[in-house]
């Protein structure tokens, strides 16, 4: 009994492994994020406000659901969200596209806004500066005081609990090794450009 809402078509493991619902669901809110913005009675919970709210239950809820888990998504000892719903691998959980995280997080934001929602406003802001912070860090290494001298890349495409890596889930090259970290570009994308001198080097 996992308490997850399944999309289907099913991709990415997001059914069997519970793989990727911030990922997936944050591109539907986004969505309904900007309709709500033009059309707020749209989004109320009688409408299809309701069946958004739950999409975010679903990977972002708060701690007194009494369906789904608090947050299933993020990892807030950590400090950033993991992917794989399931973490059965020998070097623990894994998250690959910390930008799709960020696009996560800021689309609760524009959706708490367009639905005044202050509870999930603030719950969203937490989400997105932490996880931005986790970023700058781990996959970035934005002041170079993390990533040992042996690993030579200037980012790491899948951080995992145990390790960190430059590869990617399927064979790819280097522009793509970058844009898993990077895209899609949006106005919470603004982070990646907090810090010149890392831009620079990468």
């Amino acid at each position: 009994n996992w308490g997850t809402l399944l999309g289907y078509h099913a991709a990415h493991g997001s059914a069997v492994r519970i793989n990727d619902h911030h990922f997936h669901y944050g591109y539907f809110v986004k969505a309904a994020a900007e309709v709500a913005r033009a059309n707020p009675d749209w989004a109320h919970d009688d409408e299809w406000g309701g069946m958004v709210n739950e999409l975010i239950r679903d990977f972002a809820a708060d701690r007194e659901d009494p369906m789904y888990p608090y947050l299933r998504m993020c990892d807030s000892y950590s400090g950033h969200s993991w992917a794989d719903g399931l973490a059965t691998f020998a070097s623990g959980n894994n998250q690959e596209s910390s930008s799709e995280a960020m696009h996560a997080w800021t689309n609760l934001i524009l959706w708490a806004e367009a639905t005044n929602d202050q509870e999930l406003l603030d719950r969203a802001i937490y989400l997105y500066t932490t996880e931005m912070s986790a970023i700058n860090e781990y996959f970035f290494d934005v002041y170079d005081e993390i990533h040992p001298p042996e690993y030579g890349p200037e980012i790491v495409t899948i951080n995992w609990g145990g390790k960190m890596d430059h590869a990617t889930w399927w064979n790819s090259g280097a522009v793509e090794k970058y844009a898993i970290n990077w895209l899609p570009i949006h106005g919470g994308a603004l982070y990646l450009g907090h810090h010149p001198e890392y831009v620079e080097r990468a």
